[in-house]
Parts: C-alpha cells; structure tokens; sequence
C-alpha cells in the first residue's frame, strides 16, 4: 500500500508540474513543438495533428512521461543499496521510455487515421 500511494502522490506531482510549467504556458507550447520529445514523434510515427490537436497530445505525453517517471520512483524504493538503485532506475526508464512511447505513438498514429 505504501509503494502504492507513492506512485500516486509522484505521479500527480510530477504531471501537475508538467503541466503548470509547459503545457498550460503559449510560450513553452511553442518552443515545445520544436523540441526533442515532439521531433521524435513526428519522424518515428509521421505525425502530422491533423486530427489531433496539438495540446492533447501535449498532455498525453506528460501524462506518460509521469507515469514512467512514478512508476520507477516507486520500483526504486524497493532497493536498498544505493548503487543498485541507479543501475535499476536506468534500466527501468529505457524499458519503460521504449514501451510507453511506441505504445502512444500508435495510439496518436491510430486516432489520426
């Protein structure tokens, strides 16, 4: 119960942070469309916002990027050696980062068809 309720308080703090500072702010939004995270979605899965607005997939990019990030706060807490912690963080955001994101870019690449 208590990983639990850590991935829950680090997953909504880490989203609302998300989306108070990027998200929700017109300055960030545009320098966001040119930035790393939305280039890689463009050119992996063609994304074109035709039929998705550009703000939602915003927020569905920070909703997955709060869940990876609580999912490995929650996992690490787990382990106690502060060296395994790190190398399992590492391993857990690669696998995680490569699942979540070509699972929402076909997701995103679906709903514009």
């Amino acid at each position: 119960m208590k990983y639990l309720i850590t991935f829950i308080v680090s997953f909504t703090s880490i989203y609302l942070l998300y989306l108070f500072t990027v998200v929700l702010r017109r300055s960030k939004v545009d320098k966001y469309k040119n930035g790393k995270q939305v280039q890689f979605f463009i050119k992996k899965y063609g994304l074109s916002f035709k039929n998705i607005k550009p703000t939602t997939f915003y927020n569905l990019l920070a909703l997955t990027n709060s869940f990876i990030m609580g999912i490995t706060v929650m996992l690490i807490l787990v382990i106690k050696n502060i060296i395994i912690k790190f190398l399992v963080a590492f391993l857990i955001l690669i696998i995680l980062i490569l699942l979540c994101y070509s699972l929402l870019g076909f997701y995103i690449r679906k709903k514009e068809s």
